[in-house]
């Protein structure tokens, strides 16, 4: 990028969406995110209960 360059009034091409994510809009990729976080924290919550239950075997 040189010295004079300037941001076009216009985006140089058109982004036609090519995933699942890029359809979505802001508030609903907000959303979604957040649904994944809480099935990854769901996961994760029954993966420490079942070391916890592990380590309490020894």
């Amino acid at each position: 990028m040189n010295g004079n360059y300037t941001i076009p009034k216009f985006p140089p091409r058109l982004i036609i969406p090519t995933s699942f994510e890029e359809c979505l809009t802001y508030g609903q990729r907000q959303y979604y995110m957040w649904k994944v976080i809480e099935q990854m924290q769901d996961k994760i919550d029954e993966l420490e209960e079942r070391i916890e239950a592990l380590e309490g075997e020894d």
